[in-house]
């Protein structure tokens, strides 16, 4: 008998064909999040190229990206949504021997209506470790579970976001954001090899911090660094960029012209003026 998977009443046979199962098993998966505001993305092209990544990593059958695109395209149309909160899922099928490889793809929206951005965001530090060895850290997986515990701890304790260390205590990232701070000028970020998702809002930053002539240190920095920073701002694709009013009881600052200019430049680039 061929395998099979029973859902309350419901079998279902062929799983290639009728289930995403190997990410619904096992969280095989990959997806990006952005805002369409009326057109796709001023870094579509870094978004899907980052998909492709992902599912080049997972062993994953892609569709071709003109499919993709047509598909965003035509789903934010028939959603009558101008400006909308897009999520692009590209789930795995196959077999549900975990070491096998996918057989099969499925792709997926989620479109919500944009919801305005906040300027400022509350931080803590997460009791969860990022282990900045893991290769899984480069891709933006549907292995969600470590980030989803950190979010709910730190609302619970009465935060908005949770701060990753990582297994040398240096700092990481955020559940859904990248992290930066300003002092004395010059702005600090962790470098990638710390554990953390290289984000496609964290190359814009670096592109403008560029331009404006900025110095940028991407290395290990412990967290006490956090606590003497003129200003500390979060970066997403979602939010495009936030200012962090206050970490673990510290103030976050409020960054003066240097944090105004990035902030302006940033959604010039994105549309968001």
């Amino acid at each position: 008998m061929s395998e099979r998977i029973f859902f309350y009443n419901k079998i279902i046979e062929k799983v290639v064909d009728k289930l995403p199962n190997r990410s619904l098993f096992f969280g095989e998966g990959v997806f990006e999040t952005f805002r369409y505001k009326s057109e796709l993305p001023a870094y579509y092209s870094r978004h899907i190229e980052r998909l492709y990544k992902g599912c080049d990593f997972l062993n994953i059958p892609v569709p071709k990206e003109a499919v993709i695109k047509k598909f965003i395209q035509s789903s934010v149309k028939k959603s009558q949504t101008t400006d909308a909160h897009v999520k692009v899922c590209i789930f795995s099928s196959g077999s549900n021997q975990y070491q096998d490889y996918s057989e099969g793809f499925l792709l997926a929206l989620v479109i919500k209506e944009y919801i305005a951005r906040i300027d400022e965001m509350t931080l803590c530090v997460s009791k969860e470790t990022k282990n900045s060895n893991s290769t899984l850290n480069l891709h933006k997986t549907t292995n969600y579970i470590q980030n989803i515990i950190s979010k709910r701890e730190a609302i619970e304790s009465g935060y908005d976001e949770a701060l990753f260390l990582n297994e040398r205590d240096y700092v990481a990232e955020c559940t859904t954001h990248n992290i930066f701070w300003i002092n004395d000028n010059n702005i600090f970020t962790p470098a990638v090899t710390n554990g953390l998702l290289p984000g496609i809002t964290r190359s814009v930053i670096l592109d403008i911090c560029n331009d404006l002539g900025l110095q940028v240190f991407e290395a290990e920095f412990v967290v006490d660094q956090l606590q003497i920073a003129d200003c500390i701002f979060l970066t997403n694709a979602i939010s495009g960029i936030i200012r962090v009013k206050e970490f673990e009881g510290y103030s976050g600052g409020n960054g003066g012209e240097i944090y105004d200019k990035i902030e302006y430049n940033l959604l010039t680039r994105l549309k968001w003026n």
